[in-house]
């Protein structure tokens, strides 16, 4: 996961296996019917054939998101009512001979491309990286009009930018940090409320290392998390903390003594501070009615976590995780174990 997560932030030059896994991230949620949400992520059925338009709809791209790297993905569609893997068309335009005259169409500096072609689902889907570092990005034009132009996208549209646009370029970009997940688990155990009722009481901790050059507000309210397994879709209280074991520990004290994870992080009101990298923990609760048993024995799922930052220009950070059956302790139905997560 560590090379992927770098893919969203600046760091060392991105290879074709970043952009991999980056691709395999978004066709799996586009697979699972959910939004990509992320305008660094721009799907298309084919390579545009006009050099002038891609090389105008990338630049608009770059210019516009104010992130180090964006994700085409060619031969999937975000269309609800269309199967996401298309695959790429037999008679598409060859990469070697589109991209030399789309680059041919900027002023100076293009974006620098990362190319993969992936294997999805048995189809063939071209992955696109752009380094786009180097903005802004301008167009060579023809014709007796102006011959310069800096594109700037705006929605699923292209325009020229305007002072504002131009300004924006100009403001540092407060970046987002790069988070790790280093372990975590979830359980669910069996409680009984004040008034007698019987209900599961989730819990979990993730222990996550945050790496970040300038403070970071993590503010709970911010902070949520979903659990994905079988017919069962469960949202979870979610917050950061200095300890990994908050959680576990208010309902099962037998885990062991709490842990502090790092000196760069500090509890503030309803919210965590960070002021450098460091390792910290998402906890995790939620209580729901009493049944049979919280899932199908052995079942496996995924965690979704929201982590917002407050005062960033791109508040939220994502992780994605498989969840996995893993041996449960005294008083414990299920147990699972974190898989990779990756950051989106």
């Amino acid at each position: 996961m560590d090379a992927a997560g770098r893919l969203f932030q600046s760091g060392p030059a991105m290879n074709a296996g970043h952009v991999e896994r980056w691709a395999a991230e978004v066709i799996d949620r586009l697979q699972r019917r959910l939004r990509v949400e992320d305008d660094r992520v721009e799907v298309k059925t084919e390579l545009p054939a006009d050099p002038f338009k891609a090389a105008r709809r990338i630049a608009g791209h770059a210019n516009q998101v104010r992130e180090d790297r964006i994700l085409w993905l060619i031969g999937v569609t975000d269309r609800p009512e269309s199967e996401p893997v298309l695959g790429l068309p037999p008679d598409g335009p060859d990469m070697g001979d589109w991209w030399p005259q789309v680059e041919a169409r900027f002023d100076e500096v293009a974006p620098s491309p990362v190319a993969a072609v992936i294997d999805a689902h048995g189809k063939s889907v071209l992955a696109l990286g752009f380094e786009t570092d180097r903005r802004p990005y301008v167009l060579k034009l023809t014709g007796d009009k102006a011959s310069r132009e800096v594109p700037w996208r705006e929605g699923t549209r292209v325009r020229s930018a305007n002072r504002w646009d131009l300004l924006r370029l100009l403001v540092p970009v407060s970046r987002r940090p790069i988070l790790t997940v280093l372990g975590g688990r979830l359980a669910a155990g069996e409680v009984h409320s004040p008034s007698g009722n019987r209900n599961w009481r989730w819990y979990g901790s993730v222990s996550v290392y945050v790496e970040t050059v300038e403070r970071l507000v993590l503010p709970d309210h911010l902070c949520a998390a979903s659990v994905a397994m079988g017919d069962r879709h469960l949202e979870l209280d979610a917050h950061c903390s200095t300890d990994r074991r908050a959680v576990v520990l208010a309902h099962w004290p037998q885990v062991g003594e709490s842990e502090p994870v790092g000196s760069l992080a500090s509890v503030g009101d309803r919210q965590l501070l960070v002021d450098g990298p460091t390792p910290m923990a998402v906890v995790l609760s939620a209580e729901t009615p009493f049944d049979e048993s919280p899932v199908a024995p052995g079942a496996r799922g995924r965690l979704e976590m929201r982590i917002g930052t407050a005062g960033m220009e791109r508040p939220t950070v994502r992780l994605d995780a498989a969840l996995r059956p893993a041996p449960t302790n005294s008083g414990e139905a299920a147990a699972w174990s974190l898989d990779e997560a990756t950051p989106g």
